[in-house]
Parts: C-alpha cells; sequence; structure tokens
C-alpha cells in the first residue's frame, strides 16, 4: 500500500530591482535561471562532472536532482520525465516588468515517497537559488543609460510556507530534523463548495497560458470536459512519478458522467502567443448542479495547484478557484501608496564610493602635514 499524493508550497515576495525583459516565456526564463542557481550551489559533484545525475551514487544527498536531472535519475518512469515539483508564477506579460513592480513567485513541491525529505531540502535550495538570482538576474540584458546592460534582477523579501489549496501560510522555515513542511495537501475526494460559489458555478480565473489539446486539436477556449480530463491525468502522472497513490478518477463512471454535464459560461478568456507556445487566461465561470459542483471543486483546487496543460513545469497553465490572491498579480510602482514606494535616495551601494565631509577631509589632510 502506498502513500497518498501530498503536495506543499513555497512562494517568496520580491520587488524588480533591475527591470525585467524576455524573449519568450517569462517561466521558462526563471526555470533556467534556478537550474543555472542550484546546479552551481547545490550539485554535490565537482566541476567537472556537475549536472551528470544518472548512477550519481549521491543522488540520496542530493536537493537539487528534480530541477537539475535530464531525465530520471531513478528510472522509475518512462516516457516524459514528470518532476515532483512546478513553478508557480503570477499573471505577467511576455515584454518585461520595471523596476519597482512587486510580485511572487515559488514552487509547488510534490513529496516523492522514495526519498521522502527531499522536498524539504529542494524547499531550501529553491530559497538560496532565488537570493543568488537576487545578484546574479535573469532573462535578457537591459542597458540603462550609460551603464552596461545587465539581466533584470528581483529581491527576496518575505519567505513563507503556503498551504496549495487552502492558501493559509507560515514564515518559511527549513527543520532537518522535521522533513514534513507545516503546510501541506493530502489529496482526499471532499464535497465542498468555496464560500465564494453560488451554488450553480464557479468562478476559474486563468493567471498564465493554459493549452489544452483534444484529438490533435489545440482549443482556443477552455472546455469542462476537457479540463477536468486533463487534471484526472496530471494527478495520475505525478503520482505515479513519486511513487503514490493515483487518484485514477477517469475509472470512476460517476466522475466521467458528472463532468459531462458541466457547461462554461460568461467565458471572458482570450487568446495570447502562437498557436504552438500560446494559452488562453482570463475568468469563465463553470457551471452545473450544487452536487456536481461541490464533488468536482476538489480536484479543480488539486488542478489549479499542480497546472493544467502544457508547459506546467514552467508555471503555464495556472489557474485559480474563486477570487484571486493579491498573490497572483502584480502591483507597479505607480500602483503603490506613496509611503510604501522605495525612495531613490537610497544608501549607497557597497562599491558605491562615499563623499567625505569637507571638515573631515581637511582633518586628514592636517594630520598628514
Amino acid at each position: 500500500m502506498t502513500a497518498p499524493l501530498t503536495i506543499a508550497a513555497v512562494e517568496i515576495d520580491g520587488t524588480v530591482t533591475r527591470p525585467l525583459r524576455f524573449g519568450g516565456s517569462p517561466g521558462e526564463a526563471l526555470s533556467a535561471a534556478l537550474r543555472e542557481a542550484m546546479l552551481k550551489r547545490g550539485c554535490l559533484r565537482d566541476r567537472a562532472h556537475k549536472g551528470q545525475c544518472m548512477n550519481c551514487a549521491l543522488l540520496p544527498q542530493c536537493a537539487v536532482w528534480p530541477i537539475v536531472a535530464p531525465a530520471d535519475p531513478t528510472r522509475r518512469q518512462r516516457g516524459a520525465y514528470v518532476r515532483p515539483f512546478v513553478v508557480r508564477v503570477p499573471e505577467m506579460k511576455a515584454g518585461g516588468l520595471p523596476v519597482g513592480a512587486r510580485l511572487t513567485y515559488g514552487v509547488t513541491l510534490v513529496q516523492d515517497q522514495t526519498f521522502p525529505a527531499l522536498w524539504e531540502a529542494f524547499a531550501l535550495a529553491f530559497v538560496q537559488a532565488a537570493i543568488q538570482l537576487a545578484e546574479w538576474g535573469f532573462g535578457l540584458a537591459v542597458r540603462e543609460g550609460e551603464q552596461a546592460a545587465r539581466r533584470g534582477a528581483i529581491s527576496v523579501g518575505r519567505v513563507r510556507w503556503v498551504h496549495p489549496i487552502t492558501g493559509e501560510s507560515e514564515p518559511f522555515t527549513a527543520k532537518a530534523i522535521a522533513p514534513m513542511p507545516p503546510l501541506s495537501a493530502t489529496y482526499a475526494p471532499t464535497d465542498d463548495l468555496p464560500p465564494s460559489a453560488d451554488g450553480q458555478s464557479l468562478s476559474l480565473t486563468f493567471l498564465t497560458p493554459t493549452r489544452l489539446v483534444a484529438g490533435g486539436n489545440t482549443l482556443q477556449r477552455p472546455e469542462p470536459v476537457v479540463l477536468l480530463h486533463r487534471i484526472a491525468e496530471r494527478l495520475d502522472a505525478v503520482a505515479a512519478a513519486v511513487g503514490a497513490d493515483a487518484p485514477h478518477l477517469l475509472d470512476d463512471a460517476t466522475f466521467t458522467a458528472l463532468i459531462g454535464r458541466l457547461e462554461m459560461r460568461d467565458d471572458a478568456t482570450q487568446w495570447i502567443g502562437d498557436d504552438a507556445r500560446g494559452g488562453f487566461v482570463g475568468s469563465a465561470m463553470l457551471a452545473g448542479a450544487t452536487d456536481d459542483l461541490a464533488q468536482i471543486v476538489h480536484v479543480l483546487r488539486w488542478g489549479a495547484a499542480l497546472g493544467v496543460g502544457k508547459g506546467t513545469l514552467h508555471g503555464a497553465g495556472r489557474f485559480v478557484v474563486g477570487p484571486v490572491p493579491p498573490t497572483a498579480r502584480i502591483t507597479l510602482a505607480a500602483d503603490l501608496p506613496p509611503q510604501l514606494v522605495t525612495s531613490s535616495r537610497s544608501k549607497p551601494a557597497p562599491n558605491t564610493p562615499r563623499t567625505r565631509r569637507p571638515e573631515a577631509a581637511s582633518r586628514r589632510r592636517g594630520k598628514k602635514r
């Protein structure tokens, strides 16, 4: 008997300190930068062999192989490598972000039954990599004035554990003696409607481009049957990848009949990007009988936590059930109250020469004489 599917999440509040520009998906740029930082800081092998995870004897002690390894080093998976985490990114325009913008990003972690303490070690490595990226930067290099071009950067502010289903949070801590994160969710079917539901509809907001494919065709808008089919398949794939109990929702005739009775109303989604890498974003209402919605909402919440469709590893396919939390939106400096905007007259950077006061300079000259 295997253990049930269990997940947790870490989020970081940050402020853009150097302009961010992206040549493609922001989530892919962030994921690539995190991988580079975690490879350099966390891989236990010497410089000549970093990232060579296959057949590595140090795998049980390594915290970063889930993002570094090119394929499943445990050889438990066949086919596409399903990694035990996904990047959480907010609703973000592909163009980039200006200095002063505030955002929250993070990762959703899946507990691996073979390495039960891995996810907390990976969470700590993720936070350390984020701190490193605040200095290194990521994305495209941007020139400001006469300064040399530099990659954009996000400072690291508050870091916290987040319950991926309820949104409850606690300050981030990593304790070797307590490998279980303080806020984790275990999959178990429940009949529960969120407080925001009116009994006959559920609000869904697709934050990042969501691309669903059915019958070889890409859907331009969300369809309830396809959406819930893909969530059910996603839950089974993630559970199989970490040795957990798979829900096998598609084997339940009640579930398949139920999702066929749902419909999408007030669909305000729109397609962004090209056909190959884009997806739909925006809000829509999932409508149906009260009992049907109560049985399906738990599945939707898990789909929201793990993402659905193509590119979920890099943050694509993220959606929210019910009201959108403030952490899922980006706040520009122009939208902040005056007292919250960082003053431009900040302390000089460590490498910036300080101007001496005239009286202090004259005293020093006097001593030399």
